[in-house]
């Protein structure tokens, strides 16, 4: 297995800790009466890579090269992971967005035939008419 895989893995370990422990501290604090956070999932392993590039360079600075690189690729590992989850919360939130907007904006508009077949036909089409938007040029 390659020293990559090796940190890759490492890097998802940590996350997977650091989850862990943010879990059982939420539920610490519920089990005390405190009000719980809301975990930041998605800018988690954001935070935890700033973290570890601040290790990175009090390694370097201690001599340890080797191990210092080996800290820095982790941390970008962790910042992959960081704007995938986030970009997936992006993609989320427009969805709901898109679908919010659309469940509180729709108009039935009648479609031609039931325009045709309504008894005021003139009538119906004006009012049809009138919810459109003005797709004409600009007065002015």
């Amino acid at each position: 297995m390659s020293s990559s895989v090796q940190l890759l893995i490492l890097a998802g370990g940590l996350y997977c800790f650091s989850l862990l422990v943010a879990f059982l501290l939420q539920r610490g604090l519920k089990k005390f009466g405190k009000r719980p956070f809301a975990i930041p999932y998605d800018r988690l392993p954001i935070g935890i890579a700033i973290a570890l590039l601040v290790v990175t360079a009090g390694v370097l600075a201690s001599g340890n090269e080797a191990m210092a690189n080996d800290l820095a690729v982790m941390a970008y590992y962790l910042l992959v992971l960081g704007v995938f989850l986030l970009f997936i919360d992006f993609i989320r939130e427009q969805r709901r967005v898109k679908r919010t907007f659309n469940s509180k904006n729709a108009v039935n508009y009648p479609n031609s035939e039931e325009v045709g077949n309504h008894p005021n036909s003139k009538d119906a089409a004006n009012h049809l008419k009138s919810k459109l938007p003005n797709s004409g040029p600009p007065n002015g």
